[in-house]
């Protein structure tokens, strides 16, 4: 019986295998706590630096004491939404605590502070400031003092106005005031100026920012026509759409005016309808304006747009708001493919001031987009109009249309030019004398145009120049008028 086959040990190359086994088990501990002295070192610290986001600070000069860090000149820090310029700047990298000397601009989000000798701590975001700037909404806020945070911003000895002049037509001033961004302001002890003359006093005076039934601040203000006036009203808010405004207003010179804004909004379109009455104290005469502004989407393609002016007079709107008077319009515009059309009714709705106004009623015109003609390089024009024409009786109908050829191209790789040659012809209707006449007229013209860019880049800001050249040339040709008796 033979005896069983022992394999032969094998041998390591390093030496005997229980030699190798001891060495690797000492090189997988060492290995190990490498491994771990790594992450303790530089990926945890790492972790830590994500969290606490960096402190920028720049200046033209930096000096170093312990855990603080001054700039001085020119100084600039940045952390997070935090922008601070100064002369300057000390910062404690620890507790984020800075203070900032001199005149310093201060930004925070959208929020922007100018003053002197801030403290400010970066990671709870308080900080005072003195003599203090500031703009929230539509009011100019200069202050003594101010305590902030993210949340409210404590002002002491305040004046405030929504008039932007350096000298203000008018003011308001409080003892201290509280300004909840985008909620609300309270003030207390507050007194209207009207240039240095104070004229009202309250001990308190709260100005919702948000949208909700209100009592209008007052706007003081003065012009040439009025004298000083006072602008007053209030707000009522039913939704997001439907809001109205009851306007009284007094004016030195005018007397009382009133009047009735409303805004309204639907799926489909929005609109606004405003009105103003005041009979005036020094002419006995009675102005008003009654104005419509809407705008409807009838569908994915079509869009009604209507705007109604009725005046007293035209010199109304300039008299009392400043605006020019424009004429009104009903307009329906249809978007297809390749092509659209509009019409155009524009009547006069004024008759004490608008005799020799002509109206167009209607006009229909169609537009067709610029085609290329197969795989050349030439483009196609189209576009025609029909208008009626009507000044008090009289009535001239007219219908145009052009027709154009053009071939853009590029020239010396920044040139680019467009060359054209077209023909447009009128024809037109109208009666004279009683008798109904009617004509056309031929015009042939050629055009040529010349655009071209400039830009570059200048630090961190980029400019653009698109300058352009065109030249046009037509030589009307007159043809006989046929007439119809």
């Amino acid at each position: 019986m033979s005896s069983p086959r022992i394999k032969p040990q094998e041998r390591s190359f390093w030496g005997k295998t229980s030699g190798f086994r001891k060495q690797s088990s000492i090189v997988r501990v060492l290995l190990k706590i490498g491994i771990l002295t790594y992450f303790l070192v530089a990926v945890i610290p790492s972790f830590a630096l994500e969290k606490t986001p960096p402190v920028n600070l720049q200046a033209d000069r930096l000096y170093w004491m312990g855990r603080s860090v001054t700039g001085q000149g020119n100084a600039e820090l940045e952390y997070k939404d935090v922008q601070l310029k100064a002369d300057e700047i000390v910062v404690n990298l620890d507790s984020l605590d800075l203070t900032a000397r001199e005149e310093v601009d201060l930004q925070i989000r959208n929020r922007r502070l100018t003053g002197k000798d801030l403290t400010y701590n970066l990671r709870s975001e308080t900080g005072t400031i003195q003599s203090i700037r500031w703009k929230e909404g539509v009011f100019f806020y200069k202050a003594e003092k101010a305590h902030f945070s993210s949340e409210v911003v404590d002002l002491k000895r305040v004046d405030f106005t929504t008039c932007d002049h350096s000298l203000p037509h008018y003011k308001m001033r409080a003892g201290t005031i509280k300004v909840y961004p985008g909620d609300k302001i309270i003030m207390k002890g507050v007194t209207l100026y009207l240039g240095s003359l104070p004229i009202f006093w309250t001990p308190y005076l709260i100005q919702y920012l948000h949208k909700e039934n209100r009592v209008m601040l007052p706007n003081p203000g003065y012009s040439d026509f009025s004298g000083w006036y006072v602008q007053t009203g209030y707000y009522f808010y039913s939704s997001a759409r439907f809001q109205a405004k009851l306007k009284l207003d007094y004016r030195e010179k005018k007397g009382w005016g009133e009047g009735l804004d409303v805004f309204y909004e639907s799926k489909a379109g929005e609109g606004e309808i405003n009105t103003y009455y005041v009979k005036e104290a020094d002419t006995k005469e009675e102005r008003w304006t009654l104005r419509l502004r809407h705008r409807h989407s009838l569908s994915k393609s079509i869009d009604l747009k209507v705007r109604l002016d009725r005046l007293s007079d035209k010199n109304f709107l300039d008299d009392y708001f400043g605006e020019e008077y424009k004429t009104s319009y009903l307009y329906l515009g249809h978007r297809g493919s390749g092509y659209n059309v509009t019409v155009l009714a524009e009547p006069s709705v004024n008759p004490d001031f608008e005799r020799g106004f002509i109206e167009r009623l209607p006009q229909i015109r169609q537009n067709l987009e610029l085609r290329r003609l197969g795989k050349s390089g030439f483009y196609l024009g189209q576009a025609a109009e029909v208008t009626n024409f009507r000044k008090e009786d009289k009535n001239i109908v007219r219908a145009d249309s052009f027709l154009d050829l053009s071939y853009p191209f590029t020239a010396l790789k920044y040139f680019r030019l467009r060359p054209k040659l077209g023909y447009h012809l009128f024809r037109y209707w109208y009666t004279k004398d009683h008798k109904k006449e009617e004509g056309y007229r031929g015009m042939p013209y050629q055009e040529l145009g010349l655009f071209f860019r400039i830009g570059g880049k200048f630090g961190n800001y980029s400019h653009t120049v698109r300058p352009s050249l065109s030249y046009k040339n037509n030589i009307p040709s007159e043809h006989p008028t046929r007439k119809n008796h």
